[in-house]
């Protein structure tokens, strides 16, 4: 079991700088969809977005520590941090956004996106089904029943999702429980078990990801799925593509994780950027600027991805500096730092 570990090295020098790289692609696609007002116009975001969700998942997954939830009391008070962090953090951060754009509060809880405060949310409800299996394998006395128990949580709540897709029509009676849990953002779920797995049997995927045909397979595949841009068969590419961009973009940062180590200024900063997510996440919405509709129309009628990425990806820095600024400050109180950020306190 012990030769599945992931090294020390490998657990840190690249997987915050991975983590910071998504973070940055988020903020990305935040700043077309709520500083343009919308995209109509070709963008790299149509190939981001095959992956970059699916990437934040699966990286929630690899850092879940599991050797710390071997016991029912540990996984106890593991929910009852989550929830603190998860829960409380995001909704304090959601009402004050409700407020200052004075947004109707029920618009926002009986709504799937939570007005972009989703993400965290729903992180938490995995975390209940993750450990939810957990607690089956200790009451079975079996460590098998916890991977099916994650096998079937993955299955329901996958086809019960698209379900939801392809027969939005005939909603069930109960949509507002349905809208107030996020439920169609649950099929993410696999990427955060794919994460799970992928750390715990370590050695055997990076055997799997060095051999060439497999990875040769990987990207002409991922390529052709973006080439045909089908909107057809959506569940099915949505099996495809989410794992196949985690492969190929982890295993890029894997094999040339010496440009991501703290020697370098790109690693260095994706490190740092990758170590204050939840900061960044919580804060980026009230930084990203909501009146740039003129660049948005500009890309529509000029139609250059190079130029609007260059450009996006300029204004989704500042945003990130902006609020590393602000988390800065905000952290300079220990209180603040704990209720707002669950960093832990500081013993005096």
């Amino acid at each position: 079991m012990f030769q599945n570990q992931v090294p020390q090295t490998e657990r840190i020098e690249y997987i915050d700088a991975l983590r910071g790289f998504t973070m940055i692609l988020v903020i990305y696609y935040h700043v077309q969809v709520i500083s343009y007002g919308y995209n109509d116009f070709d963008s790299f975001n149509n190939v981001f977005i095959k992956f970059r969700m699916p990437l934040f998942f699966f990286i929630s997954g690899w850092v879940l520590n599991n050797n710390k939830l071997t016991t029912a009391l540990q996984i106890g008070e593991f929910i009852k941090k989550k929830f603190r962090v998860q829960i409380i953090s995001t909704f304090i951060f959601l009402f004050l956004y409700l407020y200052i754009n004075q947004i109707p509060l029920n618009n926002a809880i009986f709504d799937g996106s939570k007005h972009g405060y989703w993400f965290t949310y729903t992180l938490f409800i995995y975390f209940c089904f993750y450990c939810t299996s957990k607690l089956l394998s200790f009451f079975l006395h079996h460590e098998n029943i916890f991977i099916l128990a994650i096998c079937i949580f993955v299955l329901i709540i996958y086809f019960y999702t698209q379900y939801d897709i392809f027969y939005s029509d005939s909603k069930p009676s109960y949509d507002k429980l349905y809208s107030l849990l996020s439920v169609s953002k649950w099929n993410y779920y696999l990427f955060f078990v794919m994460g799970i797995m992928v750390k715990k049997y370590y050695k055997q995927f990076i055997s799997l990801t060095n051999n060439s045909y497999f990875m040769t397979f990987s990207i002409v595949t991922f390529l052709l799925l973006i080439l045909l841009n089908s909107t057809h068969f959506s569940a099915q590419r949505f099996l495809l593509e989410g794992p196949l961009g985690i492969l190929i973009i982890f295993t890029y940062f894997r094999k040339n994780e010496t440009s991501f180590t703290h020697e370098h200024f790109i690693g260095r900063s994706f490190q740092y950027i990758g170590k204050r997510t939840l900061d960044i996440y919580l804060l980026h919405y009230f930084f990203v600027p909501k009146d740039l509709a003129i660049l948005g129309h500009y890309f529509s009628i000029h139609n250059n991805p190079s130029i609007e990425l260059f450009i996006s990806m300029g204004i989704s820095l500042m945003v990130i500096c902006v609020c590393l600024i602000t988390s800065q400050i905000i952290r300079t109180s220990d209180f603040l730092a704990f209720l707002l950020f669950g960093a832990k306190r500081k013993i005096k």
